[in-house]
């Protein structure tokens, strides 16, 4: 019996929901004037899914770097000169000259003549800064 009357307390606010809403048409030539207003918007969103997807890989990218670190600093040299990212490159250069700086490096000389072609690319570009 309290079910029933739930049902019917329920019902009846529903419909006093429904009534209080307005009409739909009034409703619809707002909405058509607000979207000429942002027709720009759909051009403006179409460069930001190019900047988070490039965002997105760069993380990605960057993410393989420090799992590689964490296991083997040669692997990380070998996995950065394989993909020539020059900006994840600059990411992690400041992680391996403070690594060599260390009185324990982790980098071999081997793997630092390897950076020297990456580095030297880097160093020549018109963005060196």
């Amino acid at each position: 019996m309290a079910n029933k009357e739930n049902e019917v307390t329920c019902s009846d606010d529903l419909r006093g929901l429904h009534a209080g809403l307005p009409t739909i048409s009034a409703d619809a030539s707002k909405m058509a004037g607000a979207s000429s207003k942002y027709a720009d918007f759909t051009e403006l969103s179409k460069d930001h899914e190019a900047m988070t997807h490039i965002l997105f890989g760069r993380d990605l990218r960057l993410k393989v770097a420090l799992t590689l670190w964490r296991r083997n600093a040669c692997e990380l040299v070998s996995y950065l000169i394989r993909i020539q990212d020059t900006g994840v490159l600059l990411d992690c250069l400041p992680v391996l000259t403070n690594n060599l700086q260390t009185e324990a490096p982790c980098l071999s000389l081997g793997c630092c003549v390897d950076l020297m072609p990456q580095v030297k690319v880097i160093i020549s570009s018109k963005y060196e800064e």
